[in-house]
């Protein structure tokens, strides 16, 4: 521990000039405002360093009591490597903290705001073919509302309460914590293949409580009632109607 101590001791501003170098570089991501993680970091750091020299001080009075003849002995090499490689580790940690900070902040930035989705699904043919996408685009399927929250009002999209009721039956109830994948994950997943437009809406999926995972399962019959609310949004209630014979084609 002595040796280790000792070997610090001549890199400690070095450390705590690549620590502010990540910084430097975590404003160059984003908003220098928001760089207070890294801020944090770099002052930990700078008070662990005076702590180290402490200890030093304290190392070198009990070495020089107990062994007088290793005064002064210079510092291995080998000794240097594991602190300097901890050293700019730490330094890109911090930036790389700060950097996803930065970036969520810009994603959060192209989202205008949230509504309600009730995200209906045809089982029959959702489970007909290898993907959803039939069984959850049906004509009237996906109702949204009540209205657009703007995302100065919500806040933060992730620490929302949600439920759904069927005939007045609370069957789901959750949180937006849940998502498996957060809202602006989201975002920069689906940019990466297709342009996002003003205007377009991406449904997060839902929590458990689906009726088709229930046992016995217990599907939507005509004239059910469901209620899906958001808190901070508002809710939306729509009632199960018998299919009408002209929207399908019959050739």
């Amino acid at each position: 521990m002595v040796d280790l101590l000792r070997a610090l001791r001549p890199y400690q501003w070095t450390k705590n000039a690549l620590v502010f170098a990540a910084l430097v570089f975590a404003q160059e991501l984003g908003d220098p405002g928001k760089v207070a993680l890294a801020t944090v970091a770099f002052v930990v750091f700078c008070l662990a360093s005076s702590a180290i020299y402490i200890f030093n001080d304290i190392a070198d009075r009990e070495r020089d009591r107990h062994h007088p003849e290793k005064r002064d002995r210079p510092i291995a090499a080998g000794r240097v490597s594991v602190p300097l490689a901890a050293t700019v580790a730490t330094s890109l940690a911090a930036a790389a903290l700060a950097g996803a900070w930065s970036v969520n902040e810009r994603l959060a930035a192209v989202i205008a705001g949230y509504l309600v989705v009730n995200d209906v699904s045809a089982r029959d043919w959702q489970l007909r073919v290898p993907t959803w996408t039939m069984g959850k685009s049906f004509d009237t399927h996906g109702p949204i509302g009540p209205w657009i929250a703007t995302a100065e009002e919500i806040g933060d999209p992730h620490q929302l309460r949600l439920r759904t009721w069927i005939n007045g039956e609370l069957r789901q109830e959750s949180s937006t914590e849940e998502l498996i994948f957060d809202c602006f994950t989201l975002v920069e997943h689906l940019s990466t293949a297709f342009t996002l437009e003003p205007g377009d809406v991406i449904s997060t999926g839902t929590p458990g409580g689906v009726g088709v995972g229930m046992k016995p399962p217990q599907l939507l019959q005509v004239g059910d009632v469901m209620r899906v609310e958001i808190e901070g949004i508002g809710q939306i209630e729509n009632r199960v109607i018998e299919e009408p014979s002209d929207t399908a084609f019959k050739g």
